[in-house]
């Protein structure tokens, strides 16, 4: 007798031991169809939701190789195509709008041309504002749409840029060029060959000029107001020493406040701005050991 069920008797046939046979009879059931469905289409899903996570771990892997590879490549550049802008006086600034479409040249005539950068057509052409017949001797690109112009007796700096709009589903660019301020230079300061100004405004700017002689110059026109609400404008033009080398380049942040001189012996000096009648030279640094670079 066994613990827990008596042995099967020799006498017993295999069938008889290992008990009846099951049979398999197919369901009609018509819910056990449907769960069969279900599950297939449960089966497919996870699947499809399988593949597709695969996927997408396997294409953001292949972006960024895509775009670490270039970093270990030699450098390229190419120049694929040139735009003639046309004879004429000498081009001393150019604004080109955010979509690439038009370009903007000032001469030194005092022109304003709008410059179509597929065909290099002239689209439009507006004089400089302030100019009363002057010449423009030096300019200065002020960020994206800003310049300012010297002439030898005078500052004038005008936003120059586009105005969008839509027609008949098209985009169409017109030319906008406002005057923003003009300013007269002392006699002090000889002609102008020189200029770097900050974003001019209606309260004024901060320029450095270099003259015919070399000489740097600090001119900044600031309005103030008073506790009182009345404002007042102050005038600044103050001569900086001059470097040891002649200054072939020139730099002042937005705000007005930091100036910087790069000279032909391949040094950069930093001035401070932030009080324009004492202005203050901060530090040097040699930029390149090779002269007039």
């Amino acid at each position: 007798w066994h613990r827990w069920r008596p042995l099967a008797s020799p006498r017993m046939t295999a069938p008889e031991r290992n008990g009846p046979r099951p049979r398999w009879v197919a369901s009609t059931d018509p819910r056990l169809h449907r769960r069969k469905r279900l599950d297939a289409g449960a089966r497919w899903i996870v699947r499809a939701g399988g593949a597709a996570t695969i996927a997408s771990i396997v294409a953001i892997l292949g972006f960024i190789l895509i775009e670490v590879v270039p970093l270990w490549l030699a450098p390229t550049a190419s120049d694929p195509r040139r735009t003639e802008v046309g004879a004429g006086a000498e081009i001393v600034a150019a604004v080109v709008d955010e979509y690439r479409e038009m370009l903007a040249v000032v001469d030194t005539a005092g022109r304003v041309r709008y410059v179509d950068l597929e065909d290099g057509r002239t689209r439009s052409e507006f004089p400089f504002p302030g100019l009363d017949g002057e010449r423009i001797v030096a300019a200065h690109q002020v960020g994206e749409r800003y310049v300012v112009v010297a002439t030898p007796q005078r500052l004038l700096a005008a936003r120059i840029g586009v105005r969008v709009r839509h027609e008949a589903g098209q985009r169409q660019l017109d030319p906008v060029v406002g005057a923003v301020g003009a300013w007269d230079l002392p006699d002090e300061i000889a002609s102008v060959r020189k200029l770097a100004s900050s974003t001019p405004a209606e309260g004024g700017l901060t320029s450095v000029l270099v003259d015919a002689r070399g000489v740097p110059w600090v001119f900044a026109v600031r309005r103030e107001t008073t506790f009182l609400g009345a404002a007042e404008t102050t005038f600044t033009a103050r001569p900086l020493p001059m470097p040891t080398a002649a200054i072939e380049a020139l730099l002042v942040n937005p705000r007005g406040l930091h100036a910087y001189l790069g000279t032909a012996a391949g040094k950069v000096e930093r001035w401070s701005l932030r009080y324009p009648a004492a202005p203050k030279r901060l530090d040097y640094v040699t930029a390149s050991r090779r002269p007039g670079t």
